[in-house]
């Protein structure tokens, strides 16, 4: 995520409500929001490492997922940033929730949304064991990480 998280909120669990919009955006895309009158939605988080390059704070987190509403991680990110009072709010390479200035700033080092699944796991219906399925960063993520400096203060 863009920024630098302070120590209070390295790690949490974030309910904000989600509304998705009845009709598509102009793009055909359906986009959601954060709405008090929105379905529930719940997400624990904690901060993996921060990041620094050209001036720029980066803060890579740990998210799961309890609920799995639309665009639930790129919602609760972006609602993290506002209330840690941080200038630039959401993913690295989010072309639906950050400005377009962003987007572009975003793309000298990232061609991508800064965002993987490294871990799944369900239980099928009618089965008691659970399935798990993991996954390493794909190699784009890798060498964005590797071009970062770590950063703690």
């Amino acid at each position: 995520m863009h920024g630098y998280l302070p120590q209070h909120l390295q790690s949490g669990k974030l309910t904000y409500p989600l509304q998705q919009e009845a009709s598509p955006d102009a793009q055909g895309r359906y986009i959601s929001r954060v709405d008090p009158k929105g379905q529930y939605a719940e997400t624990h988080y904690k901060v993996i490492r921060s990041y620094r390059w050209r001036g720029q704070y980066y803060t890579l987190l740990e998210l799961r997922i309890l609920t799995g509403r639309t665009h639930q991680i790129r919602l609760h990110v972006r609602e993290l940033a506002r209330e840690a009072g941080l200038e630039r709010r959401g993913l690295v390479g989010d072309y639906l929730y950050l400005p377009r200035k962003e987007q572009d700033e975003d793309r000298k080092f990232c061609n991508r949304v800064f965002l993987h699944a490294r871990l799944l796991q369900f239980v099928p219906h009618g089965d008691e064991d659970p399935v798990r399925i993991e996954c390493g960063y794909p190699a784009e993520l890798t060498t964005v990480l590797r071009g970062l400096t770590e950063y703690s203060p």
